[in-house]
């Protein structure tokens, strides 16, 4: 038996049109370059929660980052006096 799903058509929406519109709608958007931009998001949450939130993360990746190398360096320092455990 055939599928009825088969005959229907496709939407006329391709990625091309779409990003073609994307493109078309954003290059009318005004946008601050450089240190204006960045002057206007310096400090300023309320602007842009991700960029907060970012900001939230880079900083405790930071901290995890340090404490990495401080385990990893403490583990070196045990390895190196006692020597790594093996299995009899």
């Amino acid at each position: 038996m055939a599928d009825s799903d088969n005959n229907t058509t496709l939407s006329s929406v391709t990625r091309r049109m779409l990003l073609t519109g994307t493109m078309a709608a954003t290059a009318t958007w005004p946008f601050d370059y450089g240190a204006a931009a960045a002057e206007a998001l310096a400090g300023n949450a309320v602007c842009d929660p991700a960029l907060d939130l970012w900001r939230q993360w880079l900083a405790a990746h930071n901290e995890t980052q340090r404490l990495w190398k401080i385990q990893v360096s403490l583990e070196s320092r045990m390895v190196a006096a006692v020597g790594f455990p093996q299995v009899e």
